[in-house]
């Protein structure tokens, strides 16, 4: 059995999961969303799930026609306990499948982790919101990182 790897977009890959499964030496596939038109696998065939993120919504098919299926297997994993790490459209899926209903008024907010330069870090002391400054899915540069 294996860690079953869902990516929405190109740039919303798994970058540092991937490295720590390997270093953890647990085998792990990937499954395109984007790409791939297949069935997704059964919860019972996995030793985990991780659903990546992506600019769709865990509440609307529109632009998303994998929603319906990653739903019924994030529900049959919960179901299985087969653990799952959701990461922002994974976690709303996560969610959403586990019964949250979607509340408009809800707030957004972003999780830093610390190592932001004083550039990047910029948009977020001035209030500018968690979509401004970093852009969804981008990559740190080397000088980012320290």
């Amino acid at each position: 059995m294996s860690v079953l790897v869902i990516q929405h977009l190109d740039p919303e890959g798994p970058h540092s999961i991937a490295h720590a499964l390997r270093a953890a030496s647990v085998r792990w596939m990937l499954h395109r969303a984007d790409w791939e038109s297949g069935p997704l696998p059964r919860a019972r065939d996995l030793a985990g799930l991780v659903v990546m993120g992506g600019p769709a919504s865990a509440y609307s098919d529109e632009n998303f026609p994998t929603r319906a299926a990653e739903l019924s297997l994030i529900a049959e994993c919960l179901r299985a306990e087969v653990p799952i790490l959701g990461v922002c459209l994974g976690a709303q899926l996560l969610a959403a499948a586990a019964g949250a209903r979607r509340d408009p008024r809800a707030l957004r907010c972003a999780v830093l982790d610390g190592r932001l330069s004083p550039r990047t870090r910029a948009p977020y002391d001035r209030g500018a919101g968690p979509n401004k400054g970093r852009g969804h899915g981008r990559r740190r540069s080397p000088k980012e990182e320290g």
